[in-house]
């Protein structure tokens, strides 16, 4: 089984002072990108700037009825969801999705 990230925004180097329409433009390609996606992965506990873009990212997917998935701790209302596999950790997510531990050749 082989997996690709559809999203860009990690390869997008923001300029410190953007205009509205950078961000409008960025928006629209993430929302986009979003739903291209088979699963959207949201990593939380981190300590990186908190913008708040993960959550509405995680929203639009939900109300899209694309797949989501959480790794790292609870930190919201929505992160209990049932259709919402959870993970505690990146190498807990990693062995999961390896289609070997599925019993899968």
């Amino acid at each position: 089984m082989k997996y690709s990230v559809v999203s860009t925004w990690h390869d997008r180097a923001e300029p410190a002072n953007y205009t509205f329409l950078d961000a409008r433009q960025w928006a629209v390609e993430e929302l986009f990108e979003i739903e291209q996606a088979y699963l959207l992965v949201v990593f939380t506990g981190g300590t990186g700037p908190m913008t708040g873009g993960k959550d509405v990212e995680l929203g639009y997917a939900m109300g899209k009825g694309i797949r989501t998935c959480r790794v790292g701790p609870r930190v919201n209302i929505f992160h209990s969801l049932d259709h919402y596999m959870m993970f505690t950790s990146p190498q807990e997510f990693v062995q999961a999705m390896n289609p070997k531990s599925w019993g899968v050749k």
